[in-house]
């Protein structure tokens, strides 16, 4: 017989064996992996937060801008209520220091629709002020 049929059926028998206990033991890391990426975006979506303030003490106003809305994509990308929430309101106060009233007052509307969701009262108060 040829031997590029015994090289094609020797592929497809070791494939056929061994790829449901390959299967087996990828899907059973697929949700720790998931868990991984999503414990790195949380932390980058923190560091995020994190800079938006920072810039905000500091009177960086086009960099709070810039880092409160990275931080708003960043959360909503993992379904963080209580971090879009509050990078939403600090987005609105970004806007506000900045001049942009209009822009601020849709903005720290929206901040207290999504604090009001995650029942973060304190920054849904603080969108008020």
């Amino acid at each position: 017989m040829n031997p590029k049929f015994y090289a094609l059926l020797t592929l497809s028998l070791v494939a056929t064996v061994t790829l449901p206990v390959v299967n087996g033991k990828l899907s059973s890391l697929v949700p720790a992996v998931i868990a991984q990426n999503t414990d790195g975006r949380k932390a980058e979506a923190d560091q995020l937060l994190q800079l938006c303030r920072q810039n905000l003490d500091n009177n960086q106003v086009k960099l709070a801008i810039q880092s409160c809305q990275q931080a708003v994509i960043a959360y909503r990308q993992i379904k963080d209520l209580s971090g879009e929430a509050k990078s939403t309101a600090n987005l609105g106060n970004a806007y506000v220091n900045d001049g942009q009233y209009r822009q601020a007052i849709s903005v720290l509307e929206n901040a207290v629709k999504i604090a009001q969701e995650s029942k973060e009262r304190r920054v849904e108060a603080l969108a008020f002020l």
